[in-house]
C-alpha cells in the first residue's frame, strides 16, 4: 500500500498536483505572517510605503524629494506599532531617539519624521509602481490598516508563483519529480521574513527564477525564440535589482559552457542575446542616467545615506580581511539569508540557537556541495554546469558585498556603520536563490540512490523549520497591532 502510495505520489498527476499544492501552500504562509506582523517592520518598510505612495502619484527619477509624504506620515502615526523597536531589550542609548519616533502627539511625530530623509525614493519602479496605483485605487474611507495590509498581500501572489517557477525549474534541471519537488518544499521551510513586508526583494527573487527557467530551457534548446526570452528577462532582472546582474551573468555562461560542449555549434546566437539584453535596458538606463541617479538608481541613496566613496588607497586596512571580520561577513550574511532581518523589542527576533543552527548546516551544506562538485568536475551536461554557475553565484555576490564593505566610509549611517562597516544583508543576495535550493537538494541526492528519500528528508528539515520559526516569532502572533487584531477582530 505505502509503496504504491509513493508510486502514486510522484507520477505525473501526483506532481502537478504537490507542485500546486506546494505553491498554494507556500503563498498561505506567505499570507499567514504577512497578516501576523504588525506595520512596519524595520527592514526598511515605511521609507518603502512612502515610495508606494509617491511612485503612484507618477514621481520620478528626476524628483528629489527624500523627506516622507505628509499621507505617508498621517497613516503611518494611524497604524505603525512600537514592538519592533521599543521593549525589554531595547537599546538604552536609542532611548531618546526611541520616543521621539513613537509619539503619541500627532505634531510631535510629524515634526520629527517630516525632516527625516530615506533612500528608497528611487527604488524599482517595477514593483513600487503598481502598489502605489492600487493603492490609490482603494476607497479612502477604508480601514487604514486593511489599504496597507493589502499591498503586503501582493507579495503572496508574488510568492505563489516563485514556488511554482522554482519546482518548474528544479524539473528542468534535475529531470526527476522527486528532487524538483524537493527545491519547492524546501523554500517553503527557510524562514526569510523579507517576503511578508512591502519590499521589492520578493519580486527580484522571482524574476532571477524566471530568468534562470528559460536560460535552462535555451541550454537544452538553443533557439532564438528561447534566447529572446532569456534576453528579455535578464533585463528585467537587472533593472528590477541591480544586484541581479550577478545571476544574469551566470546564466549566461551556463550557456557558454553549453555551447562549449557542442564545440561552439550556434555559438552567435548568445551574443545576439546578449545584444539584445543591452537594448531592451538601454531606455531605463539613459532615463536613469540623464536624469541624474546613475546607471543603477543609486547615485542619489549613496547621497541620502550619507555614505561617501573612498579612494582606492584607502579601502585597506579594513576589518573584512581579519579572521574575525571574514568570520563575521560570512556567518551573519548566512544568518540574515536564511533567518531574515526582523526585529522585535529591540533585538533580532531569532535567537541565538536558530543564528548558530542555520550556521552550522549552511557550513556542512557548503562543505559536502564542495566534494560532490570537486568529484563530479569532469562529467559533462546540465547539471554539472549547474554547480559550476551555483559557485560563480555564491562567489559573485560575497565578492560585491565584499567590495561594497570596503568602498565606502558609512559615516553617522546605522548599517553599515563605522562601528560594523560590513555588508550582511542576505536579503539582497536573492538572486541566487534556486543555486541555494539546487545546492541543498542536489548535495542531500547524493546520499541516496532513491531519490524518493531525499523528497522525505527535505521535508523533514521544512517541518522542523516551520515549527522553529512559529516558535521564534510567537510573539508577533498575540500583537495588538497586526492585521488579525486590527481587521479580523481576533486575539490570540
Amino acid at each position: 500500500m505505502s509503496k504504491l502510495l509513493r508510486a502514486n505520489l510522484f507520477s505525473k498527476k501526483g506532481f502537478s498536483t504537490l507542485k500546486w499544492t506546494i505553491a498554494l501552500l507556500f503563498a498561505l504562509k506567505v499570507l499567514l505572517f504577512a497578516m501576523a506582523y504588525p506595520l512596519f517592520n524595520t527592514t526598511d518598510e515605511l521609507p518603502n510605503f512612502d515610495t508606494v505612495l509617491k511612485q503612484g502619484k507618477g514621481y520620478s527619477y528626476e524628483d528629489r524629494n527624500y523627506y516622507f509624504d505628509t499621507l505617508t506620515l498621517e497613516l503611518a502615526h494611524k497604524v505603525q506599532s512600537k514592538e519592533y523597536l521599543l521593549g525589554e531589550f531595547q537599546n538604552e542609548d536609542f532611548v531618546p531617539l526611541l520616543k521621539l519616533q513613537y509619539q503619541d502627539d500627532f505634531e510631535g511625530y510629524f515634526s520629527f519624521f517630516s525632516k527625516t530623509t530615506h533612500q528608497q525614493t528611487h527604488s524599482s519602479p517595477f514593483y513600487f509602481k503598481p502598489l502605489g496605483w492600487m493603492f490609490y485605487a482603494l476607497p479612502d474611507d477604508l480601514n487604514p490598516y486593511l489599504k496597507i495590509y493589502s499591498l503586503r498581500f501582493v507579495n503572496v501572489v508574488l510568492a505563489f508563483f516563485l514556488a511554482f517557477w522554482a519546482i518548474t525549474l528544479g524539473m528542468q534541471v534535475f529531470q526527476n519529480r522527486a528532487l524538483a519537488l524537493s527545491c519547492g518544499v524546501l523554500l517553503l521551510g527557510i524562514p526569510q521574513s523579507i517576503y511578508y513586508f512591502i519590499n521589492v526583494d520578493i519580486l527580484s527573487a522571482l524574476s532571477a527564477v524566471v530568468f534562470l527557467l528559460f536560460a535552462v530551457k535555451s541550454y537544452q534548446h538553443f533557439t532564438l525564440k528561447n534566447l529572446l526570452l532569456v534576453a528579455l528577462t535578464g533585463a528585467l532582472t537587472i533593472l528590477i535589482k541591480a544586484s541581479g546582474l550577478i545571476i544574469v551573468c551566470c546564466g549566461f555562461l551556463l550557456l557558454l559552457f553549453g555551447r562549449i560542449e557542442v564545440r561552439w555549434k550556434r555559438f552567435f546566437y548568445l551574443p545576439i542575446s546578449i545584444l539584445l539584453m543591452i537594448l531592451l535596458m538601454l531606455p531605463g538606463f539613459i532615463n536613469r542616467v540623464s536624469s541624474g541617479v546613475g546607471l543603477f538608481a543609486t547615485k542619489e541613496k549613496v547621497k541620502v545615506l550619507g555614505w561617501t566613496a573612498k579612494e582606492v588607497e584607502n579601502y585597506f586596512p579594513h576589518v573584512i580581511t581579519s579572521i574575525g571580520g571574514m568570520s563575521n561577513f560570512f556567518t551573519k550574511t548566512w544568518q540574515s539569508w536564511w533567518l531574515g532581518e526582523s526585529l522585535w523589542e529591540g533585538t533580532d527576533i531569532y535567537s541565538s540557537f536558530s543564528t548558530y543552527y542555520v550556521t552550522i548546516i549552511t557550513t556542512l551544506l557548503l562543505l559536502v556541495f564542495a566534494v560532490r562538485s570537486y568529484y563530479l568536475s569532469n562529467y559533462h551536461g546540465l547539471l554539472n554546469n549547474i554547480r559550476r554557475i551555483s559557485w560563480f553565484s555564491y562567489i559573485g555576490y560575497f565578492l560585491l558585498f565584499a567590495f561594497l564593505s570596503v568602498r565606502y566610509d558609512f559615516g553617522n549611517c546605522v548599517y553599515p556603520s563605522k562601528a560594523f562597516p560590513i555588508f550582511v544583508s542576505g536579503r539582497l543576495m536573492l538572486g541566487m536563490l534556486f543555486p541555494f535550493l539546487f545546492s541543498f537538494v542536489d548535495s542531500v541526492s547524493g546520499f541516496f540512490r532513491d531519490k524518493k528519500v531525499v523528497f522525505y528528508i527535505v521535508l523533514c528539515f521544512t517541518l522542523f523549520h516551520l515549527g522553529l520559526e512559529l516558535i521564534e516569532t510567537k510573539d508577533i502572533f498575540y500583537s495588538n497591532k497586526n492585521f488579525f487584531s486590527k481587521v479580523l477582530k481576533i486575539s490570540f
